[in-house]
């Protein structure tokens, strides 16, 4: 908790709205998807990171929250648009990684 006794900091709340309101769940359902369909014998431990890469936007969201006990972060500040930025690029890394992976042969 922070100094407010709020678990997350502002940065942390938007960033968890966007996932659960705004599709970024249904990203990580995606890419996990991507991973199980590409499962194959030669690319299996490829899927498997990138399968648990998926989960990026959640521990990025744990990891603001424990940020939250220290600092204090205004959403008009830059730093919390660099924030949101990457969120965006931990949403959106792994499901990319895992099409591209499926697209260049590690089909069942």
């Amino acid at each position: 908790m922070n100094g407010s006794g709020l678990l997350f900091s502002d940065l942390a709340l938007v960033c968890f709205f966007l996932y659960v309101f705004n599709g970024g769940w249904l990203a990580t359902l995606l890419g996990m998807g991507f991973c199980i369909i590409g499962w194959r014998a030669r690319a299996r431990w490829l899927s498997l990171v990138i399968g648990i890469a998926c989960l990026a936007p959640v521990g990025y969201i744990f990891m603001l929250s424990l940020a939250a006990a220290h600092t204090f972060v205004a959403t008009s500040d830059p730093a919390s648009l660099i924030g949101i930025a990457g969120f965006a690029m931990s949403v959106l890394a792994a499901p990319i990684a895992a099409f591209i992976t499926l697209r260049r042969g590690a089909r069942p």
